[in-house]
C-alpha cells in the first residue's frame, strides 16, 4: 500500500479514536456530584449498572468507591450535626428482604474526613422511594423524600439521621 493511503487510514482512525474518546468524559452533572467546603464528592459511570463514586479533598484524590448498580442521585449534608458532610446515595437494587429491585437510599460518613464508609444501607424508608434530596439549609441537614403512598398519590417526607439510620420528622399523608 503506498504511504500516502496508509497515513490517511491513521489519520481516520486516530480522529476516530479521539472522537470516541471525548464522548466518553464524564461531565458532573447536578445529580452526581457534591460539593462541601474541603470535600468534593462525585460519580463516574462504568457502565448502566456499575458507578465509582470518587471522593477528594482540598483537590487531592482521597477515596473511591465501586457501587455494581445503578445509582439515580447522589447529594449529601452534614446529617449529624459534627461538620462533616454524610454522603447520600440513591441507587437502584433488591435487598435481602425486599426482592424487588427499587430506589433505596444509602448514606455513606467520611471517616477521618477522608474515606467513604457505609452508615446507612437503607433497604427502606417509610413507603416507596421515588427520589431525595438533602436540604442543607438546616443544621443538621435534613433528608427530604418523594414516596409513593400508592400508585398514584406521591408524599412527601422530612428525615433527620440518627443513631442508625433515619427518623421521621412529619408524616404527610394526602
Amino acid at each position: 500500500m503506498p504511504n500516502g493511503i496508509i497515513l490517511k487510514i491513521e489519520s481516520i482512525i486516530y480522529g476516530l479514536f479521539t472522537l470516541v474518546l471525548l464522548s466518553c468524559t464524564n461531565e458532573h452533572s447536578e445529580n452526581n456530584k457534591f460539593t462541601s467546603g474541603h470535600w468534593q464528592v462525585w460519580m463516574e459511570s462504568v457502565n448502566d449498572s456499575t458507578n465509582i463514586v470518587r471522593l477528594s479533598v482540598d483537590g487531592v484524590s482521597a477515596d473511591s468507591l465501586l457501587l455494581p448498580f445503578p445509582v439515580y442521585r447522589l447529594d449529601g449534608g452534614d446529617l449529624d450535626g459534627d461538620g462533616i458532610p454524610e454522603i447520600c446515595i440513591g441507587v437502584v437494587k433488591s435487598t435481602k428482604y425486599w426482592k424487588d429491585a427499587a430506589r433505596r437510599l444509602f448514606i455513606y460518613r467520611l471517616y477521618h474526613g477522608r474515606y467513604l464508609r457505609p452508615l446507612w444501607l437503607g433497604s427502606r424508608v417509610g413507603h416507596r422511594l421515588e427520589d431525595f434530596r438533602v436540604d442543607r439549609t438546616s443544621s443538621p441537614a435534613i433528608v427530604l423524600t418523594d414516596e409513593l403512598l400508592n400508585d398514584s398519590v406521591v408524599i412527601h417526607q422530612k428525615y433527620t439521621l440518627r443513631g442508625f439510620g433515619l427518623r421521621i420528622l412529619n408524616e404527610e399523608l394526602q
